[in-house]
Protein backbone atom coordinates (compact mmCIF):
# COMPACT_ATOMS: atom_id res chain seq x y z
CA UNK A 1 0.00 0.00 0.00
CA UNK A 2 2.68 2.48 1.17
CA UNK A 3 4.13 1.73 -2.68
CA UNK A 4 1.45 2.70 -4.39
CA UNK A 5 1.04 5.93 -2.72
CA UNK A 6 4.50 7.05 -4.11
CA UNK A 7 3.74 7.16 -7.41
CA UNK A 8 1.89 10.73 -7.68
CA UNK A 9 1.94 14.29 -8.61
CA UNK A 10 3.26 16.76 -6.39
CA UNK A 11 0.42 18.26 -5.04
CA UNK A 12 2.40 21.58 -4.76
CA UNK A 13 3.18 21.64 -8.80
CA UNK A 14 -0.79 20.61 -9.80
CA UNK A 15 -1.97 23.24 -12.73
CA UNK A 16 1.95 24.00 -13.52
CA UNK A 17 1.32 25.28 -17.01
CA UNK A 18 3.71 23.96 -19.85
CA UNK A 19 7.27 25.90 -20.01
CA UNK A 20 7.91 27.80 -22.78
CA UNK A 21 11.02 27.33 -24.87
CA UNK A 22 13.96 24.64 -24.67
CA UNK A 23 15.26 23.33 -21.85
CA UNK A 24 19.23 25.34 -21.14
CA UNK A 25 20.38 22.89 -18.28
CA UNK A 26 19.32 19.55 -17.32
CA UNK A 27 20.85 17.23 -14.15
CA UNK A 28 19.53 13.70 -13.76
CA UNK A 29 21.19 11.31 -11.47
CA UNK A 30 19.68 7.42 -11.11
CA UNK A 31 21.06 5.21 -8.74
CA UNK A 32 19.98 1.69 -8.23
CA UNK A 33 21.32 -0.66 -5.34
CA UNK A 34 21.57 -3.99 -7.96
CA UNK A 35 22.02 -1.96 -11.24
CA UNK A 36 24.56 0.33 -10.63
CA UNK A 37 24.02 4.39 -11.29
CA UNK A 38 24.22 6.90 -14.16
CA UNK A 39 24.25 10.69 -14.70
CA UNK A 40 23.28 12.73 -17.61
CA UNK A 41 24.14 16.70 -17.50
CA UNK A 42 23.54 19.20 -19.91
CA UNK A 43 24.27 22.76 -19.63
CA UNK A 44 25.86 25.01 -21.94
CA UNK A 45 24.96 23.16 -25.10
CA UNK A 46 27.72 20.05 -23.32
CA UNK A 47 26.57 16.98 -22.76
CA UNK A 48 27.97 15.12 -20.18
CA UNK A 49 27.21 11.09 -19.45
CA UNK A 50 28.76 9.33 -16.32
CA UNK A 51 28.32 5.54 -15.45
CA UNK A 52 28.38 2.20 -13.20
CA UNK A 53 27.41 -0.99 -13.95
CA UNK A 54 28.38 -2.85 -10.55
CA UNK A 55 29.33 -5.80 -12.89
CA UNK A 56 32.62 -3.53 -14.29
CA UNK A 57 35.51 -1.69 -12.53
CA UNK A 58 35.54 1.69 -12.19
CA UNK A 59 32.94 3.95 -14.10
CA UNK A 60 32.59 5.22 -17.16
CA UNK A 61 32.14 9.61 -18.29
CA UNK A 62 31.69 11.28 -21.98
CA UNK A 63 31.24 14.98 -22.44
CA UNK A 64 29.69 16.06 -25.82
CA UNK A 65 28.19 19.31 -27.72
CA UNK A 66 25.36 18.98 -27.59
CA UNK A 67 23.19 20.07 -30.75
CA UNK A 68 19.81 22.00 -30.98
CA UNK A 69 18.41 18.73 -32.31
CA UNK A 70 19.26 16.89 -28.93
CA UNK A 71 17.98 19.42 -26.56
CA UNK A 72 14.86 19.96 -28.98
CA UNK A 73 14.06 16.42 -28.51
CA UNK A 74 15.28 16.43 -24.71
CA UNK A 75 12.36 19.21 -24.52
CA UNK A 76 9.86 16.97 -26.24
CA UNK A 77 10.67 14.30 -24.43
CA UNK A 78 10.18 16.25 -20.77
CA UNK A 79 6.94 17.61 -22.41
CA UNK A 80 5.75 14.64 -23.34
CA UNK A 81 5.59 13.25 -19.52
CA UNK A 82 4.90 16.39 -18.51
CA UNK A 83 7.74 16.69 -15.94
CA UNK A 84 7.09 19.84 -15.21
CA UNK A 85 4.26 18.75 -13.00
CA UNK A 86 6.52 17.31 -10.80
CA UNK A 87 8.53 20.41 -9.87
CA UNK A 88 8.70 19.94 -5.36
CA UNK A 89 8.02 15.85 -5.75
CA UNK A 90 10.45 14.92 -2.74
CA UNK A 91 9.51 11.45 -1.50
CA UNK A 92 10.93 8.82 0.58
CA UNK A 93 9.61 5.07 1.14
CA UNK A 94 10.87 4.13 4.36
CA UNK A 95 9.54 0.86 4.17
CA UNK A 96 12.21 -0.41 1.59
CA UNK A 97 15.50 -0.55 2.70
CA UNK A 98 17.40 -0.61 -0.71
CA UNK A 99 16.37 -0.07 -4.41
CA UNK A 100 16.82 2.64 -6.55
CA UNK A 101 16.32 6.84 -6.02
CA UNK A 102 16.59 9.44 -8.98
CA UNK A 103 17.17 13.28 -8.66
CA UNK A 104 16.03 16.07 -11.69
CA UNK A 105 17.06 19.54 -12.51
CA UNK A 106 15.39 21.43 -15.36
CA UNK A 107 15.81 24.91 -16.39
CA UNK A 108 14.55 26.27 -19.41
CA UNK A 109 15.13 29.22 -21.89
CA UNK A 110 12.48 31.49 -20.29
CA UNK A 111 13.84 30.51 -16.54
CA UNK A 112 11.10 28.16 -15.42
CA UNK A 113 12.79 25.54 -12.84
CA UNK A 114 11.85 22.05 -12.14
CA UNK A 115 13.49 19.93 -9.10
CA UNK A 116 12.64 16.88 -8.24
CA UNK A 117 13.53 13.97 -6.21
CA UNK A 118 12.66 10.68 -4.97
CA UNK A 119 13.78 7.52 -3.43
CA UNK A 120 11.58 4.18 -3.99
CA UNK A 121 9.33 6.44 -4.73
CA UNK A 122 8.06 8.23 -7.83
CA UNK A 123 5.97 10.54 -10.11
CA UNK A 124 3.04 9.85 -12.62
CA UNK A 125 5.09 8.10 -15.52
CA UNK A 126 8.51 8.40 -14.24
CA UNK A 127 9.26 4.66 -15.13
CA UNK A 128 8.17 5.43 -19.09
CA UNK A 129 10.36 8.74 -18.67
CA UNK A 130 13.28 6.84 -17.29
CA UNK A 131 12.61 4.39 -20.31
CA UNK A 132 12.90 7.12 -22.92
CA UNK A 133 15.36 9.33 -21.75
CA UNK A 134 18.06 6.81 -21.20
CA UNK A 135 17.13 5.79 -24.73
CA UNK A 136 17.57 9.22 -25.75
CA UNK A 137 21.34 9.30 -24.44
CA UNK A 138 22.21 6.04 -25.69
CA UNK A 139 21.43 7.17 -29.20
CA UNK A 140 22.77 10.38 -28.54
CA UNK A 141 26.12 8.17 -27.53
CA UNK A 142 25.67 6.22 -30.33
CA UNK A 143 25.89 8.28 -32.92
CA UNK A 144 28.81 10.22 -31.20
CA UNK A 145 30.79 7.22 -31.34
CA UNK A 146 29.71 5.16 -34.39
CA UNK A 147 32.57 2.55 -34.28
CA UNK A 148 32.20 2.10 -30.58
CA UNK A 149 30.31 -1.41 -29.25
CA UNK A 150 27.08 -0.25 -28.80
CA UNK A 151 26.51 -2.16 -25.57
CA UNK A 152 28.67 0.90 -24.04
CA UNK A 153 26.05 2.08 -22.01
CA UNK A 154 24.31 -0.73 -20.74
CA UNK A 155 24.03 -0.95 -17.44
CA UNK A 156 22.16 -4.17 -17.40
Amino acid sequence: MALLSCFSLAACSQGTQKPEGTIVCFDYNFNGTIGGWYKFNVQKEIIKMAFMDYSMVGSHEYEYKADSTFLAQLTELCNKYKVYHWDGFDKTNPDIFDGEGFSLYIKYGNGKQVSARGMNCFPKDYRLFRTELYTLFESFYNTQNPNQDKNDLSTE
